[in-house]
């Protein structure tokens, strides 16, 4: 007799939506994209589990709450599907901004880079971007 076992496959992240929210908001909805998601997998948010929704092998929903997003800064969101296989996703940053706050990031690349493009996904009304 032969048992073959299918591992659950390591997810990954592609992008979120929102992935900026302003300090003191309300509780809102976010949809993590992706593949390999199953009905088991998890959305992180640092180190707490969300109340979060399977749509697809390529798609989740979680609630992030009000006392998530009181204070400005960045927290890492990523994505845990369970053994046999599975594992932690790679990290996005979910930013919280002060509504009238100024931010500036830095992008490294390794010297192998020769080439590279940038651009400003999920801006809030009136945010301008320039790199």
């Amino acid at each position: 007799m032969t048992l073959t076992v299918n591992p659950n496959a390591l997810p990954f992240l592609g992008n979120i939506t929102p992935a900026i929210a302003n300090a003191g908001g309300t509780a809102l909805a976010i949809t993590v994209n992706g593949v390999n998601f199953l009905p088991s997998s998890t959305v992180y948010w640092g180190t707490s589990a969300l109340v979060m929704q399977y749509v697809s092998a390529s798609q989740l929903t979680a609630t992030v709450t009000a006392a998530d997003i009181a204070i400005p800064g960045a927290t890492a969101i990523n994505v845990q599907t369970p053994a046999p296989g599975g594992g932690t996703s790679d990290i996005l940053q979910f930013e919280v901004d002060s509504p009238a706050a100024t931010a500036t990031y830095s992008i490294s690349f390794p010297a192998a880079v020769i080439s590279a493009t940038a651009s400003c996904l999920n801006l809030p009304a009136g945010a301008i971007c320039s790199y």
